[in-house]
C-alpha cells in the first residue's frame, strides 16, 4: 500500500483549522464554511493552472449527523464561490458540481484520500513534526500542492495563523 500511495501521482490540498483558537476569535461561525472556502480557492487555482474542471467531495469526520448539520451551509457557500465574487473569496467557475457528499465505506477514491489525509489530522492533533509520523513525512507531505517550494498556505492551510506559533510542524 505504501508503494500505491507514494507512486500515485496526486496533488494534496488540506486545511487544517485550530477550532479552539477560531472560536475564540470568531465566536459564532462555524469553521468548516471557513475551511470549505479555503479548500476551494486552492482547488480553483491549481484547475485554473491545469486548465481542467473538477468537484469536490466532502467527507466530514463527524459522520452523518455533522453531514446534515453542515449540508446546506456549504452548499449555499459553494454556490456563492461557484457563481459569484465577494466577501474575502474569488469566484471559482473551475469548479464545476454541486457540493457533493460521500462516506469512504462506500467508495474507493474517498478511502484512498483518507490514506493520504488522516496523517495530517495526526500530526496536527497530537503536535508532531513533519518527521515524527512516518506516513506523514513520506506519504503525505510529497504530495501536498507547493509553489516555489513552500506548502504552507498552499498545499496546507492552517488557520487562524496566530495559533501555529506553539506547534511542532512550524517550529
Amino acid at each position: 500500500m505504501f508503494s500505491f500511495l507514494k507512486n500515485l501521482p496526486v496533488t494534496i490540498f488540506s486545511v487544517v483549522i485550530d477550532k479552539k483558537g477560531y472560536w475564540k476569535k470568531y465566536p459564532s461561525q462555524n469553521p468548516y464554511e471557513v475551511a470549505y472556502i479555503f479548500l476551494l480557492e486552492r482547488l480553483q487555482k491549481f484547475l485554473k493552472q491545469n486548465d481542467a474542471l473538477g468537484i469536490c467531495i466532502i467527507d466530514p469526520r463527524e459522520g452523518q449527523v455533522e453531514k446534515t448539520f453542515i449540508g446546506p451551509e456549504l452548499d449555499h457557500i459553494h454556490d456563492l464561490l461557484r457563481w459569484h465574487e465577494g466577501g474575502f473569496w474569488k469566484q471559482c467557475p473551475n469548479i464545476i458540481e454541486r457540493v457533493l457528499f460521500s462516506t469512504s465505506d462506500r467508495t474507493i477514491g474517498i478511502q484512498i484520500t483518507d490514506l493520504y489525509c488522516y496523517p495530517v489530522f495526526h500530526v496536527f492533533e497530537y503536535n508532531k513534526a513533519k518527521d515524527e509520523y512516518w506516513r506523514f513525512n513520506e506519504v503525505t507531505y510529497p504530495k501536498l500542492a507547493t509553489k516555489a517550494g513552500e506548502i504552507d498556505g498552499i498545499g496546507l492551510k492552517f488557520f487562524p495563523e496566530d495559533t501555529k506559533k506553539d506547534l511542532k510542524f512550524f517550529t
